[in-house]
């Protein structure tokens, strides 16, 4: 399985994607908007099918009809842990990085 994402260089791991790529085989990072039709159905599959990825770290879940985030963490021991976020920062380590609500 490989995830759509953006190029931003420290949403994956791996060689450096060319131009035009829009699969990334190793992300370390996905943020998907959920829109109001499918925010009750899509974050439960996609958890399940997105933590198989060994790679994946963070997955992020904006809701896009309220200020409301969540994060998806992978812990060391592989664990995933879950918070919602409704202000503030949150931060992606690895790869180091921050993003506020």
């Amino acid at each position: 399985m490989t995830a759509i994402m953006s190029r931003t260089p420290w949403a994956y791991s791996g060689d450096e994607l060319p131009e035009d790529a829009v699969v990334v085989p190793n992300p370390m990072v996905i943020v998907e908007m959920l829109s109001p039709s499918t925010s009750s159905t899509d974050p439960v599959w996609k958890l399940s099918e997105y933590s198989k990825l060994p790679s994946l770290r963070h997955y992020l879940l904006v809701w896009a009809d309220q200020q409301q985030v969540a994060h998806h963490c992978r812990s060391d021991d592989g664990r995933i842990e879950t918070r919602i976020v409704n202000a503030g920062e949150i931060r992606l380590e690895p790869p180091d990085a921050t993003s506020r609500t």
